[in-house]
């Protein structure tokens, strides 16, 4: 499955905040994830450590309180490697082995979207 959070919008750090929650329920629960962020300026990160990389960088003074302290470690220990990074979305060519979607994304307008369902890449 793959967990898409982030995005532009002005609630960008609540988002990543959820995104924390609903990563440690799934991976609980036994999916394997394949995270990808969206920066506040619309750029993607993919791969593992890509929700870390965001809460490094967002803004503590934005992030729910207990997170807000913690942010600033999460980067820390990242394997950069493990995160490709994408002017926009990704092609669908680099998800194609990913058959679920979980969107967590905030927009322009400042509302969280929150949706699930079936991917059905093609080539």
């Amino acid at each position: 499955m793959v967990l898409i959070f982030g995005g532009p919008g002005p609630e960008h750090e609540v988002g990543l905040a959820s995104a924390v929650s609903v990563r440690e329920h799934l991976t609980r629960r036994g999916w394997t994830l394949l995270e990808a962020g969206v920066t506040k300026d619309g750029r993607w990160l993919v791969g593992t450590g890509a929700l870390q990389m965001l809460l490094g960088s967002a803004d503590p003074m934005r992030l729910p309180a207990g997170l807000d302290k913690a942010a600033a470690v999460f980067a820390r220990g990242v394997d950069s490697a493990a995160v490709r990074g994408f002017g926009g979305p990704p092609r669908q060519r680099s998800l194609l082995a990913i058959a679920w979607l979980f969107w967590l994304v905030t927009g322009n307008g400042g509302k969280t979207v929150v949706r699930t369902g079936c991917w059905t890449p093609t080539a």
